[in-house]
Protein backbone atom coordinates (compact mmCIF):
# COMPACT_ATOMS: atom_id res chain seq x y z
CA UNK A 1 0.00 0.00 0.00
CA UNK A 2 1.35 3.30 -0.78
CA UNK A 3 0.52 6.34 1.13
CA UNK A 4 -0.10 9.63 -0.50
CA UNK A 5 2.15 12.62 0.99
CA UNK A 6 -1.29 14.10 2.22
CA UNK A 7 -2.38 11.50 4.07
CA UNK A 8 0.69 11.62 6.36
CA UNK A 9 1.29 14.72 7.10
CA UNK A 10 -2.24 15.90 7.53
CA UNK A 11 -3.03 13.99 10.91
CA UNK A 12 0.31 15.16 12.13
CA UNK A 13 0.33 18.83 11.39
CA UNK A 14 -3.41 18.50 12.61
CA UNK A 15 -2.11 17.07 15.91
CA UNK A 16 0.38 19.29 16.14
CA UNK A 17 -2.03 22.18 15.46
CA UNK A 18 -4.16 20.72 18.19
CA UNK A 19 -1.69 20.62 20.64
CA UNK A 20 -0.75 24.43 20.32
CA UNK A 21 -3.91 25.59 20.51
CA UNK A 22 -4.48 23.21 23.71
CA UNK A 23 -1.12 25.17 25.42
CA UNK A 24 -2.42 28.70 24.61
CA UNK A 25 -6.26 27.68 25.45
CA UNK A 26 -5.98 28.42 29.59
CA UNK A 27 -4.30 31.75 29.57
CA UNK A 28 -6.33 33.38 26.69
CA UNK A 29 -9.13 32.69 29.18
CA UNK A 30 -7.28 33.81 31.97
CA UNK A 31 -7.15 37.20 30.08
CA UNK A 32 -10.96 36.67 28.96
CA UNK A 33 -12.09 36.39 32.74
CA UNK A 34 -9.62 39.37 33.93
CA UNK A 35 -11.66 41.58 31.58
CA UNK A 36 -15.06 40.31 32.24
CA UNK A 37 -14.41 40.11 36.07
CA UNK A 38 -12.53 43.07 36.29
CA UNK A 39 -9.46 41.21 37.46
CA UNK A 40 -5.77 43.10 37.76
CA UNK A 41 -4.44 42.40 34.23
CA UNK A 42 -2.45 39.41 34.11
CA UNK A 43 -3.08 38.22 37.42
CA UNK A 44 -5.11 34.85 36.75
CA UNK A 45 -3.05 34.26 34.09
CA UNK A 46 -0.27 34.09 36.42
CA UNK A 47 -2.31 32.09 38.84
CA UNK A 48 -2.67 29.46 36.05
CA UNK A 49 0.65 29.32 35.22
CA UNK A 50 2.25 28.53 38.78
CA UNK A 51 -0.75 26.05 38.89
CA UNK A 52 -0.52 23.98 35.58
CA UNK A 53 2.20 25.14 34.16
CA UNK A 54 3.83 22.53 31.79
CA UNK A 55 6.24 22.91 28.61
CA UNK A 56 6.92 26.00 26.99
CA UNK A 57 6.28 28.49 24.27
CA UNK A 58 7.78 31.24 22.86
CA UNK A 59 10.15 30.21 26.05
CA UNK A 60 7.50 30.93 27.94
CA UNK A 61 6.01 27.94 30.78
CA UNK A 62 2.59 27.57 29.80
CA UNK A 63 -0.54 26.90 31.66
CA UNK A 64 -1.67 23.05 30.34
CA UNK A 65 -5.57 22.20 30.74
CA UNK A 66 -5.21 18.80 31.40
CA UNK A 67 -3.33 18.57 34.36
CA UNK A 68 -4.17 16.90 37.59
CA UNK A 69 -2.64 17.09 41.03
CA UNK A 70 -3.24 14.40 43.75
CA UNK A 71 -1.35 14.96 46.95
CA UNK A 72 1.46 17.38 45.30
CA UNK A 73 2.04 14.88 42.60
CA UNK A 74 1.37 16.79 39.11
CA UNK A 75 0.60 14.53 36.17
CA UNK A 76 0.30 15.90 32.52
CA UNK A 77 -2.28 14.25 29.87
CA UNK A 78 -2.14 14.79 25.95
CA UNK A 79 -5.95 14.90 26.27
CA UNK A 80 -9.32 15.87 28.19
CA UNK A 81 -10.26 12.09 27.88
CA UNK A 82 -6.98 10.45 29.20
CA UNK A 83 -6.98 13.22 32.51
CA UNK A 84 -10.80 12.53 33.41
CA UNK A 85 -9.94 8.53 33.02
CA UNK A 86 -7.37 9.39 35.13
CA UNK A 87 -9.23 11.37 37.85
CA UNK A 88 -12.29 8.38 38.05
CA UNK A 89 -9.46 5.76 38.21
CA UNK A 90 -8.48 8.13 41.48
CA UNK A 91 -11.73 8.77 42.47
CA UNK A 92 -12.68 5.21 42.77
CA UNK A 93 -9.89 4.76 44.91
CA UNK A 94 -10.80 7.03 47.37
CA UNK A 95 -8.65 9.30 46.50
CA UNK A 96 -10.63 13.36 47.00
CA UNK A 97 -7.80 15.60 47.39
CA UNK A 98 -7.66 16.23 43.12
CA UNK A 99 -6.90 19.52 41.53
CA UNK A 100 -7.66 19.50 37.81
CA UNK A 101 -7.65 22.25 35.03
CA UNK A 102 -5.94 25.20 34.01
CA UNK A 103 -6.89 26.67 37.64
CA UNK A 104 -6.32 23.40 39.40
CA UNK A 105 -9.98 23.61 40.86
CA UNK A 106 -9.72 21.14 43.80
CA UNK A 107 -12.13 18.66 43.55
CA UNK A 108 -13.00 17.95 47.58
CA UNK A 109 -14.17 21.32 48.03
CA UNK A 110 -15.62 22.27 44.87
CA UNK A 111 -17.15 19.39 43.33
CA UNK A 112 -20.67 20.19 44.24
CA UNK A 113 -20.78 23.17 41.79
CA UNK A 114 -20.01 21.60 38.91
CA UNK A 115 -22.30 19.10 37.03
CA UNK A 116 -19.69 16.14 36.21
CA UNK A 117 -15.84 15.89 36.96
CA UNK A 118 -16.31 16.85 32.60
CA UNK A 119 -17.59 19.95 33.41
CA UNK A 120 -15.34 20.48 35.86
CA UNK A 121 -12.19 20.10 33.71
CA UNK A 122 -13.45 21.75 30.92
CA UNK A 123 -10.99 25.12 30.59
CA UNK A 124 -13.94 27.58 30.21
CA UNK A 125 -15.88 26.82 32.99
CA UNK A 126 -12.60 25.69 34.94
CA UNK A 127 -11.22 29.04 34.74
CA UNK A 128 -14.46 31.47 34.83
CA UNK A 129 -14.79 29.35 38.09
CA UNK A 130 -11.30 30.48 38.87
CA UNK A 131 -12.27 33.87 38.54
CA UNK A 132 -14.58 34.21 40.55
CA UNK A 133 -13.15 32.95 43.06
CA UNK A 134 -10.55 34.43 43.10
CA UNK A 135 -12.77 37.67 42.96
CA UNK A 136 -14.54 36.33 45.92
CA UNK A 137 -11.73 36.03 47.92
CA UNK A 138 -10.80 39.47 47.50
CA UNK A 139 -14.18 41.33 48.32
CA UNK A 140 -13.57 38.77 51.53
CA UNK A 141 -10.00 39.91 52.60
CA UNK A 142 -9.57 43.27 50.81
CA UNK A 143 -5.92 42.66 49.42
CA UNK A 144 -5.15 40.44 46.09
CA UNK A 145 -2.26 39.07 48.09
CA UNK A 146 -4.14 38.15 50.55
CA UNK A 147 -6.60 36.45 47.82
CA UNK A 148 -3.90 34.71 45.77
CA UNK A 149 -2.45 33.17 48.83
CA UNK A 150 -6.12 31.91 50.35
CA UNK A 151 -6.71 30.60 46.67
CA UNK A 152 -3.82 28.34 47.25
CA UNK A 153 -4.15 27.42 50.80
CA UNK A 154 -5.38 29.24 54.29
CA UNK A 155 -1.83 27.71 55.61
CA UNK A 156 0.25 30.34 55.62
CA UNK A 157 3.35 27.19 55.55
CA UNK A 158 1.64 26.57 51.78
CA UNK A 159 0.58 29.96 51.01
CA UNK A 160 3.67 32.05 51.22
CA UNK A 161 6.08 30.67 48.98
CA UNK A 162 2.86 30.40 46.71
CA UNK A 163 2.67 33.86 46.82
CA UNK A 164 5.70 34.64 46.12
CA UNK A 165 5.93 32.44 42.89
CA UNK A 166 2.64 33.97 41.23
CA UNK A 167 3.83 37.85 41.79
CA UNK A 168 7.26 36.58 40.04
CA UNK A 169 5.09 35.55 36.90
CA UNK A 170 3.04 38.61 37.52
CA UNK A 171 5.84 40.94 37.55
CA UNK A 172 7.33 39.40 34.77
CA UNK A 173 4.09 40.07 32.44
CA UNK A 174 3.06 43.14 33.83
CA UNK A 175 7.24 44.55 33.01
CA UNK A 176 8.18 45.40 36.25
CA UNK A 177 5.26 47.38 37.23
CA UNK A 178 4.14 45.36 40.18
CA UNK A 179 3.39 48.08 42.34
CA UNK A 180 0.56 49.40 40.49
CA UNK A 181 -1.39 46.41 38.47
CA UNK A 182 -3.79 47.60 35.83
CA UNK A 183 -7.41 47.00 36.35
CA UNK A 184 -9.37 46.18 33.40
CA UNK A 185 -12.24 48.85 33.85
CA UNK A 186 -14.51 48.78 30.76
CA UNK A 187 -16.41 45.07 32.10
CA UNK A 188 -19.02 45.13 34.62
CA UNK A 189 -18.63 43.55 37.59
CA UNK A 190 -20.85 40.59 37.86
CA UNK A 191 -21.37 37.45 38.92
CA UNK A 192 -18.49 37.00 41.20
CA UNK A 193 -20.92 37.34 44.05
CA UNK A 194 -22.81 34.43 42.96
CA UNK A 195 -19.97 32.42 43.92
CA UNK A 196 -20.06 29.72 46.79
CA UNK A 197 -19.26 30.88 50.52
CA UNK A 198 -16.05 28.91 51.07
CA UNK A 199 -12.36 30.11 50.70
CA UNK A 200 -10.71 26.25 50.66
CA UNK A 201 -9.04 25.14 48.11
CA UNK A 202 -5.70 23.13 48.37
CA UNK A 203 -4.01 22.02 51.52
Amino acid sequence: CIWSKELIITPVYSQVVEYNTDRLKCEKLARKAEEKYRLPKNILLSIARVESGYGKVDGITRSWPWTLNAGGNSAYFETKEDAIKDLKTKLKRGVRNVDLGCMQINYKWHNKYFKSVSQMMEPSINVDYGARFLKRLYQRYGSWDRAIKYYHSKKSKYNKSYLKKVKAVWQKENNNKMSSPTLLVKATDIEANKLIDTDKKVI
